[in-house]
């Protein structure tokens, strides 16, 4: 399991994994039986143990759920522009966890599932905020036929569903500045993040007016 762990920069993950060269030889050294490595168990205590040796000697650490995101955002910013498959990925997540002294997480696939989609999400926006978003989509020749659509997993579908989302952020955000900008309006309008708005005084005639001089009318 040592060597295993200094040449692939992992453990193995069943006996199959082992070189049967490997486990003669380690057997000749120690004086057994070969057959005896397939009833070694690959779950419980004894494995735990062996690996936390294994770690120990070789200066690394278990990973967490913090360096799980951590390599995700790695994927997408410095690996996923320029290599588009599974095995790419998986092999480049490996030699970050080798160099980072950490122990390969068991969900290295879902990480860099996780890492492929933000960079497909980070890269249609980018694209689609330099193209007029519904114009491409409703003919899309060109560039977003030929770039676009064949960088991310679902093509066409996923632009649509971002331009949808983008949309519809813009139609809430475009609606709260329409409420608040109001000259007159309830005392009380609220920002998006519940706040209220800036404190009220009064004129000499009654009127009450924000601290920005928009007069507050009575609610009925």
């Amino acid at each position: 399991m040592l060597k295993f762990f200094e040449q692939e920069g992992r453990f193995p993950r069943h006996a199959g994994e082992v070189p049967k060269a490997a486990v003669d030889y380690v057997a000749g050294q120690v004086k057994v039986d070969p057959a005896l490595f397939a009833e070694y168990r690959w779950s419980g205590s004894t494995i735990e143990y062996h690996r936390a040796q294994v770690r120990e000697a070789l200066g690394f650490r278990e990973s967490t759920r913090a360096d799980e995101e951590v390599l995700a955002e790695w994927l997408a910013d410095k690996i996923c522009p320029t290599v588009f498959t599974d095995e790419g990925l998986r092999a480049a997540l490996l030699r970050r966890c080798r160099t980072s002294k950490i122990e390969p997480p068991g969900r290295v696939e879902r990480i860099a599932g996780a890492g492929r989609a933000r960079f497909e999400r980070e890269f249609c926006l980018q694209v689609l905020n330099g193209l007029s978003a519904d114009s491409a989509l409703r003919a899309p020749e060109g560039t977003v036929r030929q770039v676009v659509f064949p960088a991310v997993s679902g093509g066409e579908a996923t632009l649509q569903a971002l331009v949808a989302e983008a949309k519809a952020d813009a139609r809430a955000y475009k609606d709260w500045g329409r409420t608040v900008s109001r000259p007159a309006g309830p005392a009380r309008a609220c920002t998006p993040s519940g706040t209220r708005t800036p404190s009220k005084t009064m004129k000499a005639d009654g009127r009450r007016t924000t601290s920005s001089g928009h007069e507050l009318k009575r609610v009925a």
